[in-house]
């Protein structure tokens, strides 16, 4: 199993558009003859695909290319949220869509089990503004700020047992205007229009202080009550918040950032428990030799943790909110979380990360940094989920990292950068990145071309191929300026005006600039 996706590393890392090829011919993501289908925003994605989420005409069960989904090119895709085994999409004139698997209730709709395609969702008496995937579940957010949910019903904020095929409302907050939420499989968030912070899930990681236990088990608050633990929470409106699998993190409009819950990888531990029982526990204490002192070791060293995904640089769970105070220093934008290691994005557009990082343990933010290289990624965005982690950069480089620990191999942890080289595909921005718990990955493209003035697309073929800044004005040019005393425009405006002089009946396009623009600069070649 583990060399079945250290290949699918390799692949991808190796640039998944040039497989099997001999010669440097571009592959087609999106086919030529579909392009005529794109009528703005699209998606693209590969991974795990048990259950078509990928939304496939002909599925198989795991793409380990970069494949396109047909079913978005005719809908103006704006973004898209990811469940398990079934995805929300939103498209830019306010319509949602489903696809993948409805086994739970996850579409919000009796009338639909499992579609292999992009299929409006309808309600006739709600209206939503937002949508929201968790991994069985489904949250939505009406236009008048309630919260609605569907799905398996542990987490939908509900006293009930059974799953909800419609979406239906937290009567807990039904007097609550949403702003934010947030889950993981064991415990969710929202905040509400007026700050307030609710929780529901498993007691002993919603910050609460004091949770009760019924052997040994921790109980489950069904429905949300108000997290007032934190008197910043109180003072402050929570900005960004994000679940990890045990632990939570938020950023408040001050800046600062908090963590609560566990601080450790219980199925780590639970591991290296189990396989070495005797070595682990005379490690923990070498003073104790009797097989009790060695069990309550054991639950030490599991109450402890070892994880550091709250980043406050030690080894211990919170059962209350703390500061983490390595990050103050950093003008953070937004928060996100994986299973067991959580990330900031600053104002400069880099990202921190800690806690799980493959073999690696980070006790406190370092910079996300691709493999091979101690120069930070500018990043646009990262989408943490589960073990699986996808990052768009500045200049629409896309990096991706992370496999679940069953399936562990250092080279996964390792950021690997997509090659593509589809032509449709680099003259178009990335808009939105997606990973999901279960395995698979989701690009969203603007439908908007990019253009460069400096570009001879005529010469290099009917689409954009790289973005390029534009040429500046050589120092020879300049220097000859200055000698002979000329004062002309210089750039763009020059270009735009000789041009126009030289052929007045010909509109300025991006297609014809580029070697009229290095003459008109510079006539030694040589120069340039």
């Amino acid at each position: 199993m583990f060399k079945k996706f250290d290949k699918l590393k390799e692949k991808v890392s190796g640039g998944i558009s040039n497989l099997g090829k001999d010669n440097n011919e571009p592959t087609y993501i999106i086919q030529p003859a579909d392009v005529a289908q794109l009528v703005g925003g699209f998606v693209i994605g590969f991974g795990l695909n048990a259950e078509n989420q990928l939304s496939q005409p002909s599925p198989k069960s795991e793409y380990k290319n970069l494949v396109s989904i047909p079913s978005s090119f005719k809908y103006n895709i704006a973004n898209v949220s990811l469940g398990n085994s079934h995805c929300f999409y939103h498209t830019k004139d306010g319509k949602f869509f489903f696809s993948g698997t409805n086994r739970n209730g996850e579409f919000g709709t009796v009338s639909t089990g499992h579609v292999n395609e992009l299929t409006q969702f309808n309600n006739t008496t709600l209206k939503f503004k937002e949508i929201i995937c968790a991994q069985q579940h489904t949250m939505f957010i009406g236009v008048d700020g309630k919260l609605y949910g569907s799905g398996k019903p542990e987490l939908l904020g509900m006293s009930t047992d059974e799953a909800k095929k419609s979406p239906t409302l937290i009567p807990a907050l039904s007097q609550h205007k949403i702003a934010l939420y947030a889950t993981s499989n064991k415990h969710s968030f929202a905040v509400t229009e007026d700050g307030v912070l609710f929780g529901w899930g498993k007691s002993d990681l919603l910050g609460i202080g004091s949770f009760v236990k019924v052997k040994k088990i921790t109980v489950t608050t069904k429905e949300p009550i108000v997290i007032d633990t934190c008197s910043a929470f109180l003072s402050f409106r929570i900005k960004s918040i994000a679940c990890g699998e045990e632990h939570t993190i938020a950023l408040l409009e001050t800046g600062d950032v908090y963590g609560w819950g566990k601080n450790y990888n219980n199925n780590n531990n639970n591991n290296n428990n189990n396989n070495n029982n005797n070595n682990n526990n005379n490690n923990n204490n070498n003073n104790n030799n009797n097989n009790n002192n060695n069990n309550n070791n054991n639950n030490k060293n599991n109450s402890r943790g070892d994880e550091g995904q709250l980043g406050h640089g030690i080894k211990e769970n919170r059962v209350t909110p703390i500061l983490i105070e390595s990050v103050k220093s950093l003008n953070i934008i937004s928060v996100q979380c994986g299973s067991y290691n959580s990330s900031v994005l600053t104002t400069d557009k880099e990202c921190y990360i800690w806690g799980q990082f493959g073999e690696e343990l980070i006790m406190t933010p370092q910079p996300l940094c691709p493999g091979g290289s101690r120069q930070p990624l500018k990043v646009q965005q990262i989408s943490q989920n589960g073990f699986y982690n996808i990052v768009v950069t500045l200049s629409g480089d896309i990096y991706h990292f992370g496999i679940d620990y069953k399936l562990f191999t250092k080279s996964a942890w390792i950021p690997t950068l997509l090659k593509i080289d589809d032509p449709l595909l680099m003259g178009k921005r990335v808009t939105q990145v997606a990973a999901s718990a279960a395995g698979f990955y989701m690009i969203i493209y603007d439908g908007s071309p990019i253009y460069y003035p400096e570009i001879d697309y005529s010469r290099k073929g009917a689409k954009p191929t790289k973005t390029l800044a534009p040429l500046p004005e050589s120092q020879y040019s300049k220097n000859k300026d200055a000698l002979f005393g000329g004062n002309k425009p210089t750039n763009t405006t020059y270009l735009n005006k000789e041009r126009n002089k030289n052929n007045p009946t010909t509109t300025t396009t991006t297609s014809t600039t580029s070697n009229n623009s290095r003459n008109h600069r510079d006539n030694d070649e040589d120069i340039l």
